[in-house]
């Protein structure tokens, strides 16, 4: 299985993209504040944050372009536009 690969953001500057376990060792915490982080869209150590690069739509009935939108606009919300995900 592919390794989830995840955006880090310090503030609004683009650091690299980085599977869960570099993120972690990076930034210094946990593989769970990494999963918890980017799927709740806070700041980890009050300036990093964590966008997952590609979130696998999971129901077929939908089009790869609704999923891709889906994803766009979720990150805005969780971010609250504060991240160009």
């Amino acid at each position: 299985m592919k390794a989830k690969m995840y955006d880090i953001y310090e503030g609004d500057n683009f650091i690299n993209t980085m599977n869960a376990d570099e993120a972690a060792a990076f930034i210094d915490i946990s593989i769970r504040s990494i999963y918890a982080a980017a799927s709740g869209g806070y700041k980890l150590k009050r300036k990093y944050y964590i966008v997952p690069v590609y979130d696998e739509c999971t129901t077929k009935s939908i089009s790869k372009e609704l999923c891709d939108e889906w994803d766009r606009v979720r990150s805005q919300i969780l971010h609250k536009g504060r991240v160009n995900a």
